[in-house]
């Protein structure tokens, strides 16, 4: 293998399946320690990335039928063979089919009637640096070539993006209000009031706020009834 590097000046190799070029038992801890360590010598020697195909653990199953399957088959733990292999390599980039059922479920009516395994689930299980990765999907096309999709949980995580932006927006003005003596914001629509939101958005920026502490409900003592939007201050707070 370093001989093939060497002639044809590689920098890129891709090694397709571990089965067919390990030559060792995969589930021998000290076996795949020994093979990954000759890989990272070809690293090394010859400055040349590898990627190294192997299978996710059988008792997964080809397709994940459940949303439970889903995540259990893009942790590292899914990883088949020795700890030692999934604690060798730099990066696990993990796959795994869905049945129909649950491709309907997380892609939306889209995959209404396309059949088992047209689409697959991809997600970065480990990296030794950087932040945690999203779920990816893609869809099989011609030629076998995967095309991504924008499923619905990725259109929620975007959505709720906004969301957040939203509510430190609203605790912005909140805190603005508050020390410039200004009128409070209603609880019940401080969004609609401050910067014209619908219903809605008002309703789910608040929500948001509350959920990250950003805001409380506050009961005005000059009132009964109504709940305020406020920051915690003082002589405010009701249990």
């Amino acid at each position: 293998m370093k001989k093939l590097v060497s002639d044809f000046k590689a920098d890129f190799l891709i090694l397709d399946t571990l089965a067919r070029f390990s030559g060792v038992d995969e589930n021998d801890n000290s076996a795949m320690t020994s093979f990954c360590g000759l890989l990272e010598e070809i690293i090394e020697e010859f400055n040349c990335n590898i990627i190294l195909i192997h299978h996710n653990n059988k008792t997964i199953g080809d397709l994940a039928f459940t949303e439970n399957q889903l995540k259990t088959a893009l942790t590292q733990p899914a990883i088949r063979g020795a700890s030692a292999l999934a604690g060798a390599v730099r990066w696990a980039l993990l796959m795994i089919s869905l049945s129909s059922d649950l491709a309907v479920k997380v892609i939306g009516s889209e995959a209404k009637g396309k059949s088992p395994g047209s689409y697959v689930a991809v997600k970065v299980a480990k990296k030794n640096a950087g932040k945690s990765e999203e779920v990816l999907y893609l869809e099989h096309g011609e030629h076998g070539i995967f095309y991504p999709i924008s499923a619905k949980n990725a259109v929620d995580l975007e959505r709720d993006k906004e969301t957040i932006e939203d509510a430190h927006m609203l605790a912005a003005e909140v805190d603005r209000r508050l020390q410039a003596n200004e009128a409070r914001l209603n609880f019940s629509n401080g969004g609609q009031a401050a910067f014209d939101w619908s219903i809605r958005q008002s309703c789910a920026a608040t929500k948001m706020a509350i959920e990250l502490g950003l805001l409380i409900k506050c009961k005005k003592k000059e009132r009964g009834g109504g709940y305020y939007l406020a920051l915690p201050h003082e002589g405010e707070v009701e249990e």
